[in-house]
């Protein structure tokens, strides 16, 4: 019998607050150097890791499976996908007019930004990770059989574009080709380079679950290189934001540290012993719906002046509440599923 990680789904239910957090409590809103601008930038450094355990438990899930799953998943995923670009529709389409109206795009415009939205990164809020991941499959099931340097190879340097793109833009990323092919992708840092690096180690994990007792075995040091992995990603990022690499775009995505403190955490994620219960499967679908309800949420929220602390907690409030409410509504609508 295969064994179930349970664990991985409360994991997914604290990424998706942590992804929240992001989203919400940004720094750049607070005077820089009060304690709040300070707390402000740690805890988004900590909740950086949010989207990276997104990607290493899918993965890690998906190859945990003997047989190719990869057309069944790349399917679920497009209905996720179309559902909540469906669903909230009308956020799209406002979008587009404050494009034409407000921001004076022509149709060509128009046109080329639909193209990067409906490959790369998203029409609809959050539509990034379930394109990047679509992607990343199939460049698994690609290169995987070919040669695992050449995956692994690709993965790191896609993941330097990444940092390039975010933390470290006003070191390393002002030359006119890179900004080039980023334009035409729309960004690296909510693509397939924030994605694939993650996407293999989680796939890794889930080939050698070998190494599962032996991180039982030590979870004390596990656990204490964890905080350490942590400690080390918050101040490589308030580096960055000191020395004003970050610069205006205030891009917080990669940093060198990251990938680090996000495989430690997922390698504790699968250190406990949980017995099988129905909650489990509840957190993980919930993970889901908050992560793509957040987005009009925190729209609406913004747009009403409502931000910072407060924004996080009605965000968190409003997702959960909408959570139970498709759970409720599932006893007699099962289609109500294709939102998780």
């Amino acid at each position: 019998m295969k064994e179930r990680y349970y664990s991985i789904d409360i994991y997914k239910l604290i990424a998706a607050l942590l992804i929240v957090s992001v989203h919400t409590v940004l720094f750049w809103n607070y005077e820089e150097g009060t304690g709040q601008w300070y707390a402000a930038w740690m805890l988004m450094a900590v909740a950086r890791n949010g989207v990276p355990l997104f990607f290493m438990a899918s993965a890690f899930l998906l190859y945990s499976h003997q047989e190719d799953r990869s057309r069944s998943q790349t399917r679920r995923l497009l209905t996720l996908y179309s559902t909540w670009c469906i669903f909230t529709l009308p956020f799209i389409l406002y979008t587009y007019y404050h494009l034409f109206s407000k921001e004076g795009y022509d149709f060509l415009q128009l046109l080329t930004y639909f193209f990067k939205q409906f490959f790369f990164i998203g029409l609809c809020g959050g539509g990034w990770f379930v394109l990047s991941t679509i992607w990343c499959i199939w460049i698994v099931k690609y290169l995987a059989p070919k040669s695992s340097v050449l995956l692994w190879g690709l993965s790191l340097f896609l993941y330097l574009l990444s940092i390039m793109d975010s933390s470290y833009y006003f070191l390393l990323g002002q030359g006119m080709l890179f900004n080039e092919v980023r334009t035409f992708f729309g960004s690296f840092c909510n693509f397939i380079p924030a994605a694939l690096l993650f996407f293999v180690i989680g796939k890794t994990f889930a080939e050698h679950k070998t190494w599962i007792p032996i991180w039982k075995k030590h979870r004390t040091k596990l656990y204490v290189a964890t905080l350490l992995a942590i400690g080390m990603n918050v101040i490589e990022l308030g580096w960055c934001i000191q020395s004003g690499y970050v610069g205006s775009t205030l891009r917080t995505d990669s940093t060198f540290s990251l990938p680090l403190s996000a495989c430690l955490l997922m390698a504790t994620s699968l250190t406990f012993n949980l017995k099988p219960r129905q909650i489990y499967r509840r957190l993980r679908n919930c993970s889901t719906m908050i992560y793509f309800i957040q987005f009009p949420i925190i729209r609406i929220l913004f747009a009403i002046g409502i931000r910072s602390w407060t924004a996080y907690l009605l965000t968190l409030v409003l997702g959960f509440t909408f959570s139970l409410l498709i759970f409720f509504l599932e006893k007699k609508f099962k289609q109500v599923n294709v939102l998780y």
